[in-house]
């Protein structure tokens, strides 16, 4: 509206005018408030939510660490059943081998034990 427009206006339109604008001041103002209070909610949710991440990333790099510990003891306990199945096999074949030198004995024994029947009852 120019000088000249507004110069021709009546004092009550003026107030009119100035009311309305002041209403719409208002409105603006109050707008400004919520979206403030909106943000501020948002920024308060949003730094809850840094400290909920952090919370369980902590969680989460120590079960990391308790997996890597179990892994690593997993590992131990299967090397160390590795040794064991190598300790039973080698013991496996020291036990067939013994096996078969007592049977080797056995038999010698027993051959012995012949001979020395057939050689008492031959003489």
């Amino acid at each position: 509206m120019t000088d000249k427009e507004l110069r021709k206006l009546r004092r009550s339109e003026l107030l009119e005018m100035m009311i309305a604008q002041k209403k719409t001041v208002a409105a603006a103002k109050q707008e400004v408030e919520e979206e403030q209070a909106k943000r501020a909610e948002v920024e308060a949710q949003l730094t809850e939510l840094k400290e909920t991440y952090e919370r369980l990333r902590k969680k989460l790099d120590a079960k990391d660490e308790k997996i890597r510990e179990l892994r690593a003891e997993v590992e131990h306990q299967t090397g160390k059943s590795g040794a064991i199945d190598d300790a039973m096999a080698r013991l496996d074949k020291v036990t067939a081998e013994t096996e078969k030198a007592a049977e080797m004995y056995l038999k010698v024994t027993q051959m012995l034990v012949d001979r020395y029947k057939q050689g008492q009852s031959n003489g």
